[in-house]
């Protein structure tokens, strides 16, 4: 079965369909954008003005359609692939083969491009044909042959860029971390965090600096600044509450964490409210509520998944997607998990990830290894994303799925039970 014959039966598709609103990351458009186009206004009063673009209107699923790469039916079938496992959108466009993974590099280095005003539209349009004449050119190769020349006076600020210039990674650690992305077709944020390379709360201050320096807000040196001095905050509230953590549950993850990944909270807010905690010895879920950054509703919810996630009943991703869920839709705590928890047959679920392996990563999903891998995914344990970077671990290492687990810190349960019949008063 083919990875668009999979999406396209009812069962795949009826299954991932209740996860649709609370996982399309704004990737794939879901209504015409009010400018029309990629590009903002420009500054007709001066010729040397950059573009000015609204941020949330250069999304990959827009590029893509734009450039004429994938249909609005591949767009949405490769969004649904996605969500199931918790893969980017352009993971799931190269599974339908409408593009190569060289096609999805040069795609996503466009995207940053055109957010940081480096090119044109018209520019990525014509250099996205002569790429397609002529594969082996990279994007800078075929920008140049349209006559586009990289003006010196505007910074790129790529996420990697300002980690390594705000002193958070090393050149060498981001080199080694993008070499896992491109292997994998993941994100670099996503990468950093599940790598243990840096935590939720930095990647996601890191992201937020990242808008805010894109937007105009302030300039680099200024987000490059803030960004250390939120990092360094966040690192040591971080520190200590992981402490006390360890004293109820390894595996515990953090409640500020959670409300970051879902995307209800920023860092900035979870650390103003642990350090509010701190003087009275409040509760952090405690301060929340009472500056009403969320509801007692929604924090009886997290704190239900937490312990979920605490005791590998869920996964940590199944958390945050839940949390998610019941912030954006008000949706009860036991709708919630009947959403994100694996609906499909096992059947259905294993021939997923052996498509998302032969696809993602080529070189292991021949490999012997890969079975225990599955079987992880089929199980429940673990999301697609965290069997590609275990997979890469497994091959570069050349160890074993358990020594790329201690590698990387994780703990996961094969034997997770379904917990779809807990209700939230035993929550």
């Amino acid at each position: 079965m083919t990875m668009m014959q999979l999406a396209k039966t009812s069962e795949f598709t009826g299954a991932i369909q209740s996860r649709a609103a609370s996982s399309n990351n704004g990737l794939l458009p879901t209504e015409p954008h009010r400018n029309g186009s990629l590009t903002a206004q420009r500054d007709h009063h001066d010729e040397h003005a950059h573009v000015v673009r609204s941020i949330n209107n250069i999304h990959l699923g827009r590029l893509v359609a734009d450039l004429n790469m994938a249909t609005s039916k591949e767009l949405e079938h490769a969004a649904h692939i996605g969500r199931y496992g918790n893969l980017p959108l352009g993971l799931g466009l190269v599974m339908l083969g409408c593009f190569s993974r060289k096609d999805l590099t040069n795609l996503i280095r466009a995207q940053s491009m055109l957010i940081d005003g480096l090119v044109s539209e018209s520019q990525i349009a014509e250099a996205n044909k002569i790429s397609q004449r002529e594969p082996r050119l990279t994007l800078h190769a075929a920008l140049g042959r349209t006559g586009w020349v990289c003006d010196p006076n505007v910074k790129s600020n790529t996420l990697g860029g300002l980690l390594v210039a705000a002193g958070l990674l090393t050149p060498l650690k981001l080199a080694w971390c993008h070499t896992i992305a491109n292997s994998t077709m993941l994100p670099l944020g996503r990468v950093l965090t599940l790598t243990n390379t840096l935590s939720c709360p930095a990647v996601s201050a890191a992201l937020s600096v990242q808008t805010a320096i894109r937007m105009q807000k302030f300039n680099r040196a200024q987000g490059i600044r803030e960004l250390q001095f939120l990092s360094s905050r966040s690192e040591q509230i971080l520190q200590m509450q992981s402490d006390l953590t360890a004293k109820k549950g390894r595996n515990r993850p953090l409640l500020g964490e959670l409300f970051i990944e879902a995307g209800i909270l920023s860092a900035t807010e979870v650390i103003n409210a642990v350090e509010i905690s701190k003087p009275d010895q409040k509760m952090i879920g405690e301060i929340l509520c009472e500056f009403s950054w969320v509801t007692e509703e929604l924090l009886h919810g997290a704190l239900a998944l937490q312990k979920l996630a605490e005791f590998q009943t869920i996964t940590r991703q199944n958390a945050v997607s839940a949390l998610r869920l019941i912030h954006t839709t008000g949706t009860s705590f036991k709708s919630a998990l009947d959403a994100v928890l694996p609906t499909i047959k096992r059947p259905f679920r294993r021939e997923y990830i052996e498509q998302v392996l032969k696809f993602a990563s080529p070189a292991t999903a021949l490999c012997n290894k890969t079975n225990e891998l599955k079987n992880y995914f089929v199980s429940g344990s673990i999301e697609a994303d965290q069997a590609l970077i275990l997979s890469d671990y497994c091959q570069r290492g050349s160890m074993s799925v358990t020594a790329a687990l201690v590698h990387l810190g994780w703990t996961v349960n094969i034997n997770v039970k379904d917990c779809r019949a807990i209700t939230v008063a035993s929550a």
